[in-house]
């Protein structure tokens, strides 16, 4: 459903797929629903929903109900308006479950990208009051220091629901903190300034409705899930609550796994200290880094991989593998000296058996990071293999050409 401008006065709203990319949708009677399952009397309905809303304005007299009853869905915003205000107690559901039983239903989820959009309600936020969805999750989905709150007049009732960080290509930094979630809050400048964006866009301003009572936040969230947001090594995410607010912040987490000499940094010194201990094989627990009771070349991937957010090979740890690396390695005349455990990490002793030989570029070809820019943008096709082996050849041929 692509949107012009649509006024609708009917019950209710249910949609399988509505993509909205700017104008104005105006609800004066009844429900959004998105993915409702069945109605009332068992009768089954769309089982799924999904609505894209990026740019434009959605406005709804009744609720905005995610998987109303059993079935699941998802809202997406973006740089839109979405204000749920039509009656005194217009509520956002995520997760309704209406009339089913407990863990019947599917999952819901409200998406929130960027931080461009208004997303008002005069009543409350439910997450999964009945516990009937399989998973109720708020998503924040994060591209820059700042997010799009949710401001509601009444409670916001988070604590069936999940919280989910997304990083979309912005690293956050230490002290970061956006607000979530405001509860208690009289929405008339946001009203206005609302109306004031649909008037600038050629639409007449629409109704909204205000709260009888204001709310407070009930929670915390049962759970928070930010696999898909990691953060730089010595940085956590920390979650606050108040009686009106949900933040959402960046910390310095204290110790940084990986910093063995405890510097505050991830350097050479570091990754050289932990080879020490692979070759010693005492399997000393400081170094365990996967915590599989053994200090081995698993944990030398975990803290180049990982925690350095680099490739093997990266001899001066700018965060890529190329040509400048081997300038760098040349420079301090190690390759094949015959001196024995005299090489470190910068000196080209990458597989981390204390000396610089071709086993090293096989070990930092092999990896695939060659010429791929920094890990976290890689995007570029990793080298075949054929082709890494013909560059192992070639640089060997030079070394060995200008040994003579």
């Amino acid at each position: 459903m692509n949107c012009e401008r649509v006024t609708r006065s009917s019950v209710n709203t249910e949609l399988e797929f509505w993509n909205q990319t700017g104008s104005l949708f105006d609800q004066d009677f009844g429900d959004i629903e998105i993915g409702s399952g069945d109605d009332a009397a068992g009768i089954a309905g769309p089982r799924t929903g999904t609505l894209n809303l990026n740019g434009g304005f959605v406005q709804t007299s009744g609720h905005l109900a995610i998987g109303n009853r059993r079935g699941g869905g998802a809202v997406n915003i973006s740089a839109a308006i979405m204000s749920t205000s039509g009656r005194e107690t217009s509520n956002i559901y995520i997760g309704r479950g209406a009339n089913s039983s407990p863990g019947t239903g599917q999952a819901t989820e409200l998406r929130v990208i960027g931080d461009e959009s208004i997303i008002v309600a005069t009543g409350d936020l439910v997450m999964n009051e009945s516990e009937v969805s399989s998973n109720s999750s708020l998503i924040t989905q994060i591209k820059g220091p700042a997010i799009t709150p949710i401001r509601l007049s009444g409670d916001a009732d988070i604590s069936n629901g999940t919280l989910r960080i997304e990083l979309d290509g912005y690293a956050p930094n230490a002290g970061d903190k956006s607000t979530l979630i405001q509860a208690g809050v009289e929405l008339d400048d946001d009203f206005d300034a609302i109306n004031e964006m649909i008037e600038a866009a050629g639409y007449e301003p629409v109704e909204h409705a205000v709260a009888l009572e204001l709310g407070e936040i009930i929670g915390p969230f049962k759970s928070v899930d930010h696999s898909l947001a990691r953060l730089t090594p010595g940085l956590d995410w920390e979650v606050t609550y108040t009686d009106e607010e949900v933040q959402l912040g960046v910390i310095q987490s204290g110790n940084i796994p990986g910093d063995f000499n405890e510097n505050g940094v991830l350097d050479a010194i570091d990754i050289n200290l932990l080879s020490g201990q692979v070759r010693q094989g005492t399997n000393d627990i400081a170094y365990d880094l996967n915590q599989d009771e053994l200090v081995n070349d698993a944990d030398r991937k975990i803290w180049v991989n990982d925690l350095k957010f680099t490739y093997f090979g990266d001899s001066n740890l700018d965060g890529e593998f190329n040509s400048s690396d081997f300038v760098f390695v040349f420079t301090k005349v190690e390759y094949e000296d015959g001196i024995a455990d005299n090489s470190t990490w910068e000196s080209g002793d990458w597989n981390g058996d204390g000396e610089f030989d071709s086993a090293d570029f096989v070990t930092a070809f092999q990896a695939n990071g060659f010429e791929q820019g920094p890990r976290a943008a890689a995007t570029a096709m990793a080298p075949e293999p054929a082709s890494s082996a013909l560059l192992i050849c070639g640089l060997l041929l030079c070394i060995g050409f200008r040994r003579r």
